[in-house]
């Protein structure tokens, strides 16, 4: 699709709050800086999503009012060298508008953010922890436990309602 095309698609509909999400899109960021330039006059209000491996250019930051910021920990099955970005990390961390998520598939997963919340001096307040789940059973299995950890850590929780709704279907 076009830039324009995806505007059409995007302003049809009566929510001024836009997610864009991947894949990691800041791998098309350029475009993405086109397209919110183009509807941010409609008053939308953007997040984006990002594994905190790329650094966004200046100009998509003025358009972006919230980071979601999701880096991956050793449960991805990804080594340590492929998602600890440090300037990443530490650009992110200066954003008032970034927020990290973190996707906890055991306790065990603890330590591992732990340590990046201690390296990079992640604000407390803006981190969350997600429960790992593809389905509702994996949700039900891990939602009370990462519940527990985000209190006894003093750290927020994100559930994935999407789950919950609606399992693992995909939409259409």
């Amino acid at each position: 699709m076009t830039i324009h095309e995806v505007k059409n698609e995007v302003t049809k509909y009566n929510n001024k709050h836009l997610v864009i999400t991947g894949g990691e899109p800041l791998l098309q960021q350029e475009d993405i800086a086109k397209l919110l330039k183009e509807i941010k006059p409609y008053g939308y209000f953007v997040e984006v999503e990002t594994n905190c491996t790329i650094k966004p250019s200046n100009e998509i930051l003025q358009y972006v009012d919230q980071w979601n910021v999701s880096p991956k920990t050793s449960n991805s099955g990804n080594v340590l060298q492929s998602y600890e970005v440090a300037e990443c990390y530490n650009f992110f961390v200066q954003q008032n508008n970034a927020y990290f998520k973190f996707v906890i598939e055991s306790d065990d997963d603890m330590n591992e953010v732990e340590y990046f919340i201690e390296k990079y001096n992640l604000p407390r307040k803006k981190v969350l922890l997600m429960p790992q789940a593809s389905d509702k059973n994996e949700l039900k299995l891990r939602e009370d436990m990462v519940f527990e950890l985000s209190k006894d850590h003093e750290l927020g929780y994100s559930s994935r309602m999407h789950i919950a709704m609606w399992d693992n279907q995909r939409g259409t």
